[in-house]
């Protein structure tokens, strides 16, 4: 969660929307899981992470991010 959410991880959750949500900076994105695999290239090691709280309501409140 370090990694995705930088100075503010607390357990499954961000207490601030990451950069690459649709309200970033807002409070608060709680993950829901993390699926692992090649996504952005054939030999990377790469992770899927989706969460709810900072995408707007068209998505549903919803949004994945590698």
């Amino acid at each position: 969660m370090d990694t995705i959410c930088l100075d503010n991880a607390a357990a499954m959750e961000c207490s601030v929307c990451p950069d690459e949500t649709g309200f970033k900076g807002s409070p608060s994105w709680n993950v829901r899981t993390i699926t692992f695999g090649h996504f952005l290239a054939a030999n990377s090691q790469d992770a899927l992470v989706d969460g709810s709280g900072c995408e707007s309501p068209a998505d549903g409140m919803r949004g994945a991010h590698p």
